[in-house]
């Protein structure tokens, strides 16, 4: 009964262990649509001084539309001041705005320290920075937050 109990418990392990490599394998993965890191330029790192909110939109280089594809909000801890904000924009962080479009393979990506917090198009005192033509999928991304509206 011993040994029938064992060989039970050792099946059950390996079918366990199967299953967990199954799902890594073939599981759903969250999409990364781009990662790196936004930094400020120094003229501008006194206007940033206080503001905490900083908006990521991501916008499909080969579309017409002037809306972004997707965006997030994010709440920063302290002033912008050099490279200050390390980004990963998948499936589950970014807001996307119509869940039925394609996914777009090449992205414009801004970023906006936000003056008064608020969604929508930027506004004066506004800081903005861009990357472009940005493949599917890229990771070292950098953006320098080098105009103010």
């Amino acid at each position: 009964m011993k040994k029938v109990a064992l060989w039970g418990g050792v099946i059950f392990v390996l079918i366990l262990a199967l299953a967990l490599f199954m799902a890594s394998k073939f599981g759903e993965k969250s999409q990364l649509y781009a990662a790196g890191q936004i930094s400020i330029d120094s003229s501008l790192e006194q206007d940033a001084s206080g503001l905490r909110i900083l908006f990521i939109s991501v916008y499909d280089m080969d579309s017409q539309m002037p809306m972004p594809y997707g965006a997030v909000r994010e709440r920063l801890s302290t002033d912008a001041k050099g490279e200050f904000f390390e980004f990963f924009l998948t499936k589950e962080s970014l807001r996307v705005m119509n869940p039925n479009a394609p996914l777009p393979k090449r992205l414009k990506i801004k970023a906006r320290i936000d003056v008064d917090g608020v969604g929508g198009p930027a506004q004066s005192g506004d800081l903005l920075g861009e990357a472009q033509n940005i493949s599917l999928g890229s990771k070292g991304v950098r953006i320098v937050i080098n105009n103010k509206i």
